[in-house]
């Protein structure tokens, strides 16, 4: 593999990051999508797969670890958002039914939040990653991806 194979592999894996992200905030907000079309496990994504498959001939490169934790918080924000958009909002026997759907939408709006913010730091990792390996010469990356 070469390095502009591995920047390329890298740089799909973060488009598929942004079109998986893009899908979610659709649901989110009420558009059906499918349940499909959205891997609910960090590791199904697109953006996992790679992480977890070619990815890890960088594992050396510390900001790429610390991409495991964001992509697995986002899955989990997202799995939390999920859950809330297909479970009908909960009320105990004394709060209204529109009081418990502000009180759903409430806390949905604020998880969609969490998810972008998380997003935007994830998509950074990845670039700084990025912007490391285009950095190396053939060798010093031949070298890394062969240890």
């Amino acid at each position: 593999m070469t390095q502009q194979d591995f920047i390329d592999n890298l740089r799909n894996a973060k488009a598929s990051h942004v079109k998986w992200h893009a899908k979610a905030l659709a649901l989110a907000n009420g558009y059906e999508t499918g349940e499909d079309s959205i891997p609910l496990l960090y590791t199904d994504c697109t953006f996992g797969k790679w992480y977890y498959g070619a990815g890890q001939f960088i594992s050396d490169i510390a900001e790429f670890s610390e991409i495991e934790d964001l992509h697995t918080e986002l899955h989990d924000t997202y799995m939390q958002i999920y859950q809330k958009y297909i479970q009908p909002a909960k009320k105990n026997i004394f709060e209204r039914k529109g009081k418990a759907e502000n009180k759903k939408q409430n806390e949905l709006m604020a998880l969609v939040k969490k998810l972008k913010e998380i997003s935007t730091l994830l998509i950074e990792k990845i670039n700084t990653v990025e912007k490391i390996i285009l950095k190396m010469n053939t060798d010093e990356f031949i070298k890394m991806i062969n240890s």
